[in-house]
């Protein structure tokens, strides 16, 4: 079986300009920003104009800082390094000191400061070498995702433990505890989420909190001097704050914006704002799930964005909805999406929000459940069967779950243990259940009772062998058979094969053309059709195939 494309679905206006993650100010008063979203440093003249440095290979840079000699020093999250570049954008040197995903970064004479987030802890490297002087993972406690660091006016080390709601205080020298404050709370001095920190320069603390939605100015002993409204405007996902002259600046990253305030006793009142334009409607930055409607429709999980987007049959673009946040109807990182067998409802898994949503087709938020009784672990896609109940595969819980429409847990399975980070699922009419078993790199066949019935495809390059697949889909073979349908990550391509694991064909591979594939993550096929739909995540783009 062969399919040959038929369009691709892009805009590269999909990934906006400006995602402000993390930010420090020059001594000219430049302010250069860790732009997450795209995977840039942007810098912001001080009458507001925007130019990308256009730094090679940076992968979600998530904080950066300006050393005392004037050199850049950003996290590269993703690649787990601590990039150090010029002004201009030329890189210097880059280190590699053993991270997990670090989200903040700071800088005296002596050393740079790292919160490395993933492995708890906060470590503090030569400034020449990058050789480690001390780490520390605990201050009257142990850390949970610490989050940002920054050196205060006193030369403490004050490090942002978002998990614990707190602000704990190292010695610069020998990374020893010194002390903490703040507790969990919406009153002033506590935190919810404090996500960044930054000295005022004269004894105190900006903090920004992530779940707070505000900026509190405390002193350094965590004394409540003055706050930001909630509402004027609504910070979205605020995630780093710093200050520039008269004003405080924070970064509302989700909503492609730096707004700035100005202090005035104990009140922080907002004054202004660096605007990034928006994603264009159409356009993706990493597009995770695909599913299409009775009516060839297109609904897309545009990940980066946190929003699905609604496609015409001729692919023009109709509807957007969501946004960053954990409201009702706004999305962290949605992953699988799908329709329930009806066709008149989407289904999105919210994954990092650990919640399964029901939309009309409209994109009218009908209901979201939470497996009742336990937490999941950023579940990557969902099914829902012809009875209504609903299977999950609990990615990072290494198992699959069965729901009823409300939560309630129906049964479970793990493959005997052998289920490992499993990111896709799916159902077929006989209500048998297909696992993509990451871990493993193999898709298994289950009965619903938890049965293995088959390993469909292996580990490897071949007709039905796979390497990181990705969502499953389920459509119309030859006859009455159905094919499924594997998003195969690393092979870059779509194996697909028939639900007793028969080889039919693949659809794609890997290269820079257009019509190739970088990492494809969700595939759907066209009821009307047989048309398949892939999202490349990192193609930024949806092709669709016909055979």
């Amino acid at each position: 079986m062969a399919w040959s494309l038929d369009r691709i679905i892009a805009d590269s206006r999909g990934v906006a300009p400006l995602y402000p993650a993390g930010a420090a100010v020059a001594a000219d008063g430049s302010l250069f920003v860790a732009s997450s979203g795209s995977d840039d440093v942007v810098r912001i003249s001080a009458d507001g104009e925007l130019q990308p440095l256009h730094i090679p290979g940076l992968d979600r840079p998530r904080d950066i800082a300006i050393d005392p000699s004037g050199r850049l020093l950003i996290l590269d999250t993703t690649d787990n390094e601590l990039v150090i570049a010029t002004p201009i954008g030329g890189i210097v040197k880059t280190l590699r000191p053993g991270l997990k995903s670090p989200f903040g970064v700071s800088s005296d004479t002596t050393g740079i400061y790292l919160a490395d987030t993933y492995h708890g802890r906060v470590v503090k490297l030569h400034p020449d070498t990058g050789g480690q002087l001390w780490e520390q993972r605990a201050c009257l406690g142990s850390f949970s995702r610490p989050r940002d660091v920054v050196v205060g006016s006193d030369g403490g080390i004050y490090v942002a433990d978002t998990d614990h709601n707190r602000i704990a205080v190292l010695d610069p020298g020998s990374g020893a505890c010194r002390r903490s404050f703040g507790s969990g709370g919406g009153g002033n001095g506590q935190f919810r989420g404090p996500r960044s920190i930054a000295s005022d320069g004269s004894g105190g603390l900006y903090v920004a909190e992530s779940f707070g939605r505000r900026v509190q100015h405390l002193s350094l002993t965590g004394g409540f001097i003055a706050a930001s409204p909630l509402n004027s405007p609504s910070l979205r996902a605020p995630s780093c704050v710093f200050r520039r002259g008269s004003h405080i600046g924070v970064c509302d990253t989700f909503e492609y914006r730096i707004v700035t305030y100005t202090e005035s006793g104990s009140s922080i009142t907002h004054s202004g704002s660096i605007p990034g334009p928006r994603p264009v409607g159409g356009g993706f930055n990493q597009p995770f799930g695909v599913a299409f409607g009775s009516d060839g429709r297109l609904y897309v999980t545009d990940m980066f964005n946190h929003r699905v987007q609604k496609l015409s049959a001729t692919a023009v673009f109709e509807q957007e909805w969501g946004g960053f946040g954990t409201a009702p109807q706004s999305f962290t990182f949605p992953r699988g999406i799908s329709l329930t067998p009806s066709g008149t409802q989407v289904v999105v898994t919210d994954s990092e929000n650990d919640r399964i949503s029901f939309y009309s087709l409209a994109g009218v938020l009908i209901r979201s459940i939470r497996a009742q009784g336990t937490r999941t672990g950023w579940p990557h896609q969902s099914a829902v069967a012809a009875d209504g109940s609903i299977w999950v595969a609990d990615t990072y819980k290494n198992r699959v779950l069965h729901l009823d429409p409300t939560g309630k847990v129906l049964g479970q399975f793990t493959g005997g243990g052998t289920i490992a980070t499993p990111r896709g699922i799916a159902v077929d009419a006989a209500g048998m259940i297909y696992v993509a078993n990451s871990g493993r790199n193999t898709v298994e066949k289950y009965s619903p009772s938890g049965t293995r019935l088959a390993v469909l495809a292996t580990a490897g390059t071949g007709p039905t062998q796979v390497r990181l697949p990705w969502n499953l889909a389920i459509g119309p073979g030859t006859g009455t058979a159905s094919w499924l349908y594997v998003a195969d990550g690393n092979n870059n391509r779509v194996v697909v094969m028939t639900t007793t694991g028969a080889p039919v064909g693949t659809i794609g591979r890997g290269g820079s053309a257009p019509e190739n594939f970088s990492s494809p993550r969700g595939v759907s096929v066209d009821p009307r059709t047989g048309n398949v739909a892939v999202t490349d995540f990192y193609g930024g783009d949806v092709t669709v195939w016909r055979s």
